[in-house]
């Protein structure tokens, strides 16, 4: 009975002309969140542009360049020379490790870890006994 009354209402009011009525939705004007197809592969000309499109090098591949002390290259001309480049390093930090530098410099350092963590301990020990000397003099001074 409610809804009647409030549709002549509504009715009335648009015939005064006090309220426009909204136009109807349009089935074209609908928009769908449904995915309609997946990811296309690339054509020849799309490979074609990006190989002849400007040299561009990662910022995470710049950071690993520093790390080994070798500047990044700057043109796609420079990357034979940075491979190279790199293939030496490698070639160089191998013979390095090959020769037992390292081994011998880990091993030194294991000995002197190990004559600190022995000489601390023994300081602790000591003190603990100190400590229950002085405890078993106090209480138990027939000893």
């Amino acid at each position: 009975m409610v809804g009647k009354f409030r549709q002549e209402d509504l009715e009335q009011k648009l015939k005064d002309g006090k309220i426009m009525a909204a136009a109807p939705r349009k089935e074209e004007s609908f928009v769908s969140h449904k995915k309609k197809g997946g990811k296309k592969p690339r054509t020849a000309n799309q490979q074609e542009s990006r190989e002849s499109g400007p040299f561009v090098i990662d910022f995470h591949l710049v950071n690993w360049f520093g790390l080994v002390g070798i500047s990044p290259p700057n043109s796609k001309e420079d990357l034979d020379a940075k491979i190279e480049e790199l293939q030496k390093l490698k070639a160089e930090l191998e013979n390095d490790g090959a020769a037992g530098d390292l081994d011998k410099e880990m091993e030194g350092l294991d000995k002197a870890v190990e004559a600190e963590v022995r000489k601390e301990f023994e300081a602790e020990r000591r003190e603990a006994d100190r400590q229950n000397e002085e405890y078993r003099d106090e209480y138990y001074p027939e000893r």
